[in-house]
């Protein structure tokens, strides 16, 4: 996203939904149009845990309490989640996780 601010903001103009894909392509270094095609076209939903593993983040599950519990009950049943920062994670995966949470620069 922010390689797509910075070529909309030299150029001027805004960005069709095509660019976006294209843009995420060029970044990963490879076609991006089935990921497009199942997730963000599609109905699929979203492996989060399998890919924020890869960047040392992990999903803990996390039971409601007290009031929470009772309001959860006349809701849909729903899993929540917190996120955690996995402490065992690889060197790699610090480095790209501090990569792509790096705030932009103005």
């Amino acid at each position: 996203m922010r390689a797509l601010y910075e070529q909309c903001m030299s150029s001027g103009k805004g960005f069709a939904d095509g660019d976006v894909a294209a843009m995420c392509g060029k970044i990963a270094g490879k076609p991006m149009d089935e990921f497009f095609a199942k997730y963000v076209d599609g109905v699929e939903e979203l492996p989060f845990a399998e890919m924020l593993a890869k960047i040392g983040i992990r999903f803990a599950k996390q039971e409601a309490r007290g009031d929470e519990a009772e309001q959860d009950n006349r809701r849909r049943r729903r899993e929540t989640i917190r996120l955690e920062f996995d402490p065992e994670a690889s060197e790699r995966a610090l480095k790209i996780r501090a990569a792509i949470t790096a705030p932009i620069a103005r």
